[in-house]
């Protein structure tokens, strides 16, 4: 997996549609897919906040994005890590214990592990 840290989100990222977007992730079996963190738009969430909890978020952006490549889908859920929209109420779960992933990702994430890993499955 490739990841890259970007100074400001690309022009094709700058839509009303996209406008909170932290993040991109590039599932792609081919490369095992990639990651790119917009520094200017993490940096606007983060803003203000302790050390500790700015990395807090940072960890959570990550964790989503990886979750896609993991997943190997760009999908979203209704809740959790991997929602695609956080509330304050989910920045304040973040800061407080964090986000878990949702079980319906749970479930995805146990299948392609088994698939890129080659695990098989118990009986």
């Amino acid at each position: 997996m490739e990841l890259t840290f970007e100074v400001e989100a690309p022009a094709a990222f700058r839509t009303p549609q996209l406008a909170h977007a932290l993040a991109v992730a590039t599932p792609n079996e081919a490369d095992r897919g990639k990651v790119a963190v917009f520094g200017d738009r993490v940096e606007m969430y983060v803003r203000g906040l302790r050390t500790r909890d700015a990395g807090k978020v940072l960890g959570h952006v990550l964790a989503h994005e990886i979750g896609h490549v993991l997943e190997g889908i760009a999908r979203h859920s209704e809740s959790g890590l991997m929602k695609a929209h956080w509330t304050p109420n989910d920045y304040s779960e973040m800061l407080r214990s964090g986000l878990g992933f949702a079980e319906e990702d749970r479930e995805l994430l146990r299948i392609r592990l088994r698939v890129l890993f080659r695990t098989p499955t118990a009986n």
